[in-house]
């Protein structure tokens, strides 16, 4: 009888040490934003490009925006292919790869698309059928770019229970804003 409390205590302690030797719930918050912050780069190029899509600016600031878009995506798809797993999870990391793909290739396509149909003059295409076509793309952005952020929203999520991350409720979050 005597060796089962002696086994207990290893056992407590050796899960101890399983617990304690692994990373911090604050180490994988910090990943976490680090590649979220990536995609947020990407979301802000693209906000770029369809306010100048909808503000009928000139060919040159929408091309400018596209630019600016396609840089991101590299740099970001990049920065996001170069860091490393967290704690043998890659699952964040590839959730991320697998939506900037997503977003390059609409990038690629649907957003070349609409761009052309701006540049068209009215006298080839009537404003009715040139609306309609944008609206079509539109749609299929949004379906593509939508699963997609779905499918990384649920990585994220298995992510930061995996890891223990928690973070501020909304109401925390736009009190600690007031406060600035």
């Amino acid at each position: 009888m005597k060796n089962i409390p002696a086994a207990l205590i290893t056992l407590m302690l050796v899960a101890f040490s399983m617990i304690a030797c692994g990373p911090s719930s604050k180490e994988a918050a910090k990943y976490n934003d680090a590649l979220v912050s990536q995609e947020m780069k990407v979301v802000t190029a693209e906000r770029e490009l369809i306010t100048a899509l909808n503000s009928n600016m000139s060919t040159v600031m929408i091309d400018s925006a596209y630019s600016k878009l396609v840089e991101q995506l590299k740099k970001s798809t990049d920065s996001v292919t170069n860091a490393g797993a967290f704690d043998g999870s890659a699952i964040l990391k590839e959730a991320l790869i697998e939506l900037f793909s997503t977003y390059s290739s609409v990038t690629q396509k649907e957003y070349v698309e609409f761009i052309k149909l701006n540049k068209i003059s009215d006298t080839l295409t009537t404003m009715a059928e040139d609306y309609d076509k944008k609206i079509e793309i539109t749609d299929r952005i949004d379906s593509l770019l939508n699963a997609a952020v779905d499918k990384f929203d649920k990585a994220n999520d298995e992510f930061r229970k995996q890891f223990r991350i928690e973070f501020a409720k909304k109401e925390e979050v736009v009190t600690e804003e007031k406060k600035k």
